[in-house]
C-alpha cells in the first residue's frame, strides 16, 4: 500500500468534513421544513445552514486548490506567538552581535595603547617560565616511566597502560581515546 502524500491526506480530511457538514445541513433543513416551527426557529436554522454552506465552500476550495491550505498554514505560522518571539530573539541577537563587534574593535585599540613594552616583557617571562615548567614536568615523567615501566617514552607507556586496561575491560574504547588525546593535547 503506497503512502499517501500530505496533499492527499488533506483532501481526504476535507471530504470527510464536507460529508459531516452536509449531514448537519440536512438535519437543520428538516427543522426548517417542520410545519410547527416558528419563524424565529426557521430563521435560526437558516443562519446555521448559511454558515455551514460557507464552511462547505471553503473545504471545497481546499480540495480544488490545495495550495490554499499551504497559504493558510503559512499565515497561521507567521501569526504564531512563537514565530513572533523567535523573530524578536533573532533581531536582539543580531543587535548584540553588532555591539560585540564594535566593543571588540575598541578593545583591540585600547589594548594596543595600554600594552607597554614593560608589560609585554613581563608577559613573555611568565610565558617562558610556564613553558619551561611544563617541559621539566614532561622530562621528569619520561625519566619516571623509563625507570618504572621500561617504556621508551611517556606516551608509549600511557598507550601501553591504556591498552592493558582496555583489554582487561576496565575502560571502554571511548575512554581509551580520551586518555590518549587528553595527554597529547595537554603535554605535547
Amino acid at each position: 500500500m503506497a503512502k499517501k502524500t500530505i496533499t492527499e491526506q488533506r483532501i481526504k480530511a476535507c471530504q470527510i468534513e464536507i460529508n459531516k457538514l452536509e449531514k448537519k445541513k440536512v438535519k437543520y433543513q428538516k427543522n426548517i421544513d417542520n410545519k410547527y416551527a416558528s419563524e424565529n426557529t426557521k430563521e435560526f436554522y437558516q443562519n446555521k445552514i448559511d454558515k455551514l454552506d460557507e464552511k462547505i465552500k471553503k473545504n471545497q476550495d481546499y480540495i480544488d486548490d490545495p495550495s490554499v491550505v499551504d497559504d493558510m498554514i503559512q499565515k497561521n505560522i507567521d501569526k504564531s506567538i512563537f514565530t513572533k518571539a523567535g523573530n524578536s530573539l533573532t533581531k536582539g541577537g543580531e543587535s548584540l552581535q553588532k555591539t560585540g563587534k564594535k566593543v571588540t574593535k575598541v578593545g583591540a585599540h585600547a589594548t594596543g595603547i595600554v600594552w607597554t613594552p614593560v608589560l609585554y616583557g613581563g608577559y613573555q617571562v611568565i610565558k617562558k617560565k610556564r613553558k619551561d615548567k611544563k617541559e621539566k614536568n614532561f622530562q621528569e615523567d619520561v625519566r619516571f616511566y623509563k625507570e618504572t615501566r621500561g617504556a621508551d617514552s611517556v606516551l608509549v607507556g600511557l598507550v601501553q597502560e591504556c591498552e592493558e586496561a582496555y583489554n582487561d575491560g576496565k575502560i571502554d574504547k571511548e575512554e581509551l581515546k580520551h586518555f590518549i588525546n587528553d595527554y597529547i593535547d595537554n603535554m605535547l
